[in-house]
């Protein structure tokens, strides 16, 4: 073949002045070019976001998983409401798909068919390669998004696209591997937990925010998560604690503000339970390991 010629994108104040194009990205893809040393920390993610690493070196934390290095080709699913904490070692090209729920009733069966794999993969948020013809897609519309192309039926499509070269080019474990986090059995009930329980305090409220009756709750909520509502988000708080007692300088009193504990009798009894120390112990262990 011959030279390829790399086309301008046309008419670019009439595609810019559609009504359907992105100006800001929430869901979609982004590209990104990031410098080496740049530092991010988001302490609750709005969405699912696939990092996708084209060139370049970073370091990313995610709940308990600590310090992870994402290299050239590679990818890593950020689910929905974790915590990150991730730094670039090298210049860094990335492109960024956040998404809510996966749209195409197709990918969305695939997952939940293939949630049963789950117990027979060790996740240990390892990045899965990216290999032909996913880097082909990738280029294609980093080169469309680059051009000014930010159309958000592109978007749309580019989506869907990205789950069938996954179904059609990796095996039903890596897919595991990379989603993980966010299988079920049903996925819609599974994305609503995740997206709504850190507005709750608790159970009862987490059920009224969901509009489901306690029945209906209950009997879902087992059969997804395989304990009960309250020892779930007891865990998901003994995570989120674990992992805030390593912020640099945090106090005991911020600590129990961010989990609206009662008093510092009831936070230390937590902790005490959970973790086999005191509050104040917590955060020197946690700082004593993030340094």
């Amino acid at each position: 073949m011959g030279e390829i010629l790399l086309n301008k994108l046309l008419y670019v104040n009439e595609h810019q002045s559609c009504k359907n194009y992105q100006v800001e990205i929430d869901t979609g893809f982004k590209y990104l070019e990031v410098p080496p040393g740049t530092h991010v920390y988001e302490p609750k993610l709005q969405y699912n976001n696939v990092v996708i690493l084209i060139e370049g070196e970073c370091i990313i934390s995610c709940n308990q998983y600590d310090n992870r290095k994402i290299s050239s080709s590679e990818m890593v699913l950020l689910p929905r409401g974790a915590l990150v904490d991730a730094y670039t070692q090298k210049d860094c090209k990335l492109l960024l798909f956040s998404f809510g729920m996966v749209r195409n009733v197709c990918d969305v069966n695939m997952l939940q068919s293939y949630y049963d794999l789950c117990n027979d993969v060790h996740y240990d948020f390892t990045p899965l390669e990216i290999r032909h013809p996913l880097n082909e897609f990738i280029d294609l519309l980093v080169f469309c998004l680059k051009s000014g192309m930010n159309c958000v039926h592109l978007h749309e499509i580019k989506h869907k696209e990205f789950f069938l070269y996954l179904r059609g080019f990796y095996t039903k474990e890596e897919i595991v591997q990379l989603f993980f986090p966010i299988m079920g059995k049903k996925l819609k009930f599974k994305d609503m937990v995740l997206k709504n329980y850190t507005k709750a305090e608790n159970v009862e409220e987490l059920i009224e925010l969901l509009k489901m009756s306690k029945n209906a709750f209950y009997a879902k909520f087992s059969k997804e998560f395989g304990m009960s509502p309250r020892q779930w988000m007891l865990k998901q708080i003994r995570h989120q604690v674990f992992i805030k007692a390593a912020i640099p300088n945090i106090t005991i009193k911020e600590l129990m503000d961010l989990f609206n504990f009662d008093s510092p009798v009831q936070f230390n009894r937590f902790c005490m339970r959970e973790f086999n120390c005191t509050p104040g112990e917590l955060i020197k262990q946690q700082q004593e390991v993030s340094h």
